[in-house]
């Protein structure tokens, strides 16, 4: 019996600045692995070649979107995290860098460090750490779901208590 291909969605969140980096990386993946559904909300990033690409994606799509993936990639935003772990999924996070144009400074950089340091997603710098992490995805569709309690509202409430650290520690 055939097992269904891997969705993948892929959000560069809606920033200004373009975040072509991470398109790029996915669609050479996407071009390696033609039988995955690969999604891409690419905001001001040029489109990508291959995967299915949409520059924005309303509220309601995004969260179907994320409810039908396999894996979820975003950039360091903390509501892109947060979204995908309410959904049971563990995401793979790229940060934008401040050093490429891609934001004003390293702050997701910071956020994702943080929240991989706590095991909550998977943090990937690189195009082979992204590519690894998809790959994973072709090996076991189940490779990024979390336990319910940790995409739940507990879990939640646990993430949002470690911004809550991190941002009050920095205050300080």
């Amino acid at each position: 019996m055939a097992v269904a291909s891997p969705t993948v969605l892929v959000t560069v969140g809606t920033d200004h600045p373009p975040f072509d980096r991470l398109v790029r990386w996915v669609d050479a993946w996407a071009r390696r692995n033609p039988d995955a559904h690969v999604l891409v909300q690419y905001g001001t990033a040029a489109p990508p070649a291959v995967a299915e690409g949409r520059p924005l994606l309303p509220a309601d799509e995004f969260r179907l979107a994320i409810e039908r993936a396999d894996a979820v990639v975003c950039a360091g935003g903390p509501g892109a995290i947060m979204e995908t772990r309410a959904a049971g999924l563990r995401p793979i996070v790229v940060p934008r860098r401040a050093v490429l144009g891609q934001h004003v400074d390293d702050h997701q950089r910071a956020f994702a460090e943080f929240m991989a340091a706590r095991d909550a997603i998977t943090l990937a710098d690189d195009e082979v750490a992204l590519l690894a992490a998809l790959d994973g995805v072709i090996a076991d569709r189940d490779a990024h779901r979390v336990p319910s309690e940790d995409g739940g509202a507990e879990g939640i409430a646990r993430i949002g208590a470690l911004i809550d650290d991190l941002v009050l520690r920095g205050a300080r």
